[in-house]
């Protein structure tokens, strides 16, 4: 089977029902008619038995819940509600996987799948207008895949090895969001976007960025530019580069000082350390003063010691204002190197941006304006296309009708198949179905997918003969013979109307009229009967000898005859004149007036029956179809119209 794309495409498409009506029954019973080599396919599937074959399908339900509880950073403990959305709510087996999973959790069905959709477009929509001042609705999408960048030089200069890839957006990242990609190049760019998630990730948009030659031209003085590309994540969870610039940095020396203020600060500065020495000085000799002073209290008790210890006052006295002097100079040099440092300054930096030329190369150029030659011939195309496709159109409404009538007539065979054995041998009906058999093979093979369409109607054509011809015989099995006892049965009828009807009811009709009926009559009988004689003699599975049609047709001159002879109306009886005598004198007056009134009354009747026989006349004339008055006339109409 699988070797026929067909009949595998049938079984898909069962395939596909099964699984719709498993959702709610138990079991589906399987029928396709004719599946491959004229064999039927018929069998009972139930939930069980397809759970069963589908158990590694089942088994992949819970992947894509663990992937999202591992993007979230979330495990099963931390979840309080579950609610499903979609058409795997339908299947029984899904939900108890899920409820399975979620132990503990119930499944919630309470949201339309398509209803859903709607409402997170209006919350969308509500957070992005501008027009409308709404509440705030707390949603955040995020983009599925990641988006790679992949950035190469272009230009007759570029540098083939160079080539540099990035993830610009990593997946679950919010949408909505800006990056900034920056790199020193000298060449135009050509940067190429990718969705990752996949081995092999599919390029959706490829941009040139050029301009840097001429941004070199005007600001190359300042080194080498840094190439800037800003890209967008839209909340349409589409990647589109917004901006490219040329980013120069100059550095700008800072203005020479003069050197009168660092001389002043020095000065001031030694004046402090100055006045700070004078202090120590002072110090020192106020210390020395006093100790002296402690020296003469203690004469009175140690001579000796009075003198030791002032000489040892003078020499430490000596030492701390060399010390004093030391440190004081120190102080002065480390301030005034501060002061210096601290007022020399550092060069800036002034930052030059040029604008960059984006043009996406993946769809098309610009749209601009055609001439009317290229209009013409746009049309021309156009024209060309449209008949193209109504050949097309016009090719597979002839192969699926061929289609249609290889399985019509095989149906219709196997339908009637008592009635068909009859008219038909074992043999004929063998290879009739290898016939059609063999053109349903022919169909799906090439030469009959590409085939021309006079060829498709050639083949229908002569296999509708065969068909029609069979089935023309299992009709006149039931019509034939219904046809021939109705025929029968109005000559009959006719022949009597004839020889006694008409003699009494019908006098005005010819002898001549009623014999030529009559042999119309007996002539027809004789056909009927060779007919009918050499028809039984006939196998039913041969051609017939005559049809019902064939009795319609022969019985046709004797209808003309029959309507020709009951057209002619009663002809009118002789007309009747009465003469009145006039009076012979004027003495016989009162009597002939009296006899002239006589005869004017006798004129008058005689006027008015004259008068009724042409209104019957009439009358008989104008319904030439209703002058048949007995039953029997009536009842030999009602035969020719049956027949």
């Amino acid at each position: 089977v699988r070797s026929s794309s067909r009949a595998f495409e049938r079984i898909r498409a069962q395939a596909q029902k099964v699984k719709t009506v498993l959702s709610a029954n138990a079991e589906i019973p399987v029928s396709i008619e004719s599946l491959h080599n004229g064999q039927d396919l018929r069998m009972h599937v139930t939930r069980a038995e397809f759970e069963t074959y589908s158990k590694d399908f089942f088994e992949r339900v819970t992947g894509p819940v663990d992937k999202v509880l591992k993007d979230a950073g979330i495990t099963l403990a931390d979840l309080s509600a579950i609610e499903l959305i979609g058409g795997g709510i339908r299947v029984p087996r899904i939900k108890q996987v899920l409820s399975d999973y979620f132990t503990g959790l119930e499944l919630g069905s309470h949201l339309n799948g398509d209803e859903a959709k709607a409402f997170g477009a209006v919350f969308v929509a509500a957070n992005m207008s501008k027009t409308f001042r709404v509440r705030p609705v707390g949603l955040t999408d995020i983009t599925l895949d990641p988006v790679i960048v992949e950035l190469a030089e272009a230009g007759e200069s570029a540098d083939s090895e160079w080539h540099k890839d990035a993830v610009l957006f990593n997946a679950s990242s919010p949408l909505n969001a800006r990056k900034v990609v920056s790199f020193k190049r000298e060449n135009d760019i050509v940067c190429t976007l990718k969705r990752g998630g996949s081995d092999s990730p599919a390029a959706f948009a490829e941009y040139e960025v050029s301009g840097v030659a001429d941004a070199i031209a005007k600001f190359g003085q300042f080194g080498k530019p840094k190439v800037s590309l800003t890209y967008i994540l839209t909340h349409s969870d589409t990647v589109v580069l917004q901006k490219a610039e040329a980013v120069f940095t100059e550095e700008v020396a800072p203005e020479p000082e003069t050197e009168e203020a660092p001389a002043e600060d020095a000065a001031s500065e030694t004046e402090d350390a100055d006045g700070q020495t004078a202090d120590s000085t002072e110090a020192a000799s106020a210390e020395a003063e006093g100790t002296e002073a402690d020296a003469k209290e203690a004469e009175d008790t140690e001579a000796d010691a009075k003198e030791a210890e002032a000489a040892e006052a003078d020499a430490k006295e000596a030492e701390a204002s060399e010390d004093t002097q030391a440190e004081a100079n120190a102080t002065v040099d480390e301030k005034a190197k501060k002061s210096k440092e601290k007022k020399t300054k550092t060069p800036t930096k002034k930052t030059h941006r040029f604008a960059l030329t984006i043009k996406r190369t993946d769809r098309g150029v610009a749209v601009k304006q055609l001439s009317a030659e290229q209009v013409q011939e746009s049309r021309n195309v156009l024209a060309a296309y449209d008949n193209e496709e109504e050949q097309q159109r016009l090719h597979e409404a002839a192969k699926n009708e061929l289609e249609s009538f290889i399985f019509s007539s095989r149906d219709k065979v196997r339908s009637n198949e008592e009635q068909v054995d009859i008219v038909f041998s074992e043999e004929d009906k063998e290879k009739l179905f290898e016939d059609l058999e063999a053109l349903e093979d022919w169909l799906d093979e090439d030469e009959g997918e590409n085939a021309p369409i006079k060829e498709y109607y050639s083949r229908r054509s002569a296999l509708d003969k065969r068909i029609k011809k069979l089935f023309r015989r299992v009709a006149e099995l039931d019509q034939r013979p219904a046809t021939v006892r109705a025929a029968r049965k109005f000559v009959a009828t006719l022949r009597k109307q004839v020889n006694t009807v008409w003699a009494t009811e019908r006098p005005w009709i010819t002898e001549a009229e009623k014999e030529h009926v009559l042999a119309a009559i007996g002539a027809f009988e004789s056909w009927l009967d060779a007919n009918v004689s050499e028809q039984d003699s006939t196998s039913l599975q041969q051609d017939p000898v005559f049809t019902a049609s064939d009795i319609v047709s022969h019985l046709e001159p004797l209808h003309d005859l029959l309507e020709q002879a009951l057209k002619r109306s009663k002809p009118r009886p002789p007309k009747v004149k009465k003469k009145v005598e006039k009076p012979a004198d004027a003495e016989t007056g009162s009597d002939g007036e009296e006899e002239a009134r006589a005869a004017d009354g006798e004129k008058d009747a005689g006027a008015g029956a004259e008068a009724d026989t042409e209104s019957s006349n009439r009358e008989t004339a104008d319904a030439p179809e209703s002058v048949a008055e007995d039953d029997t006339v009536e009842e030999s109409e009602t035969e020719k119209d049956e027949l």
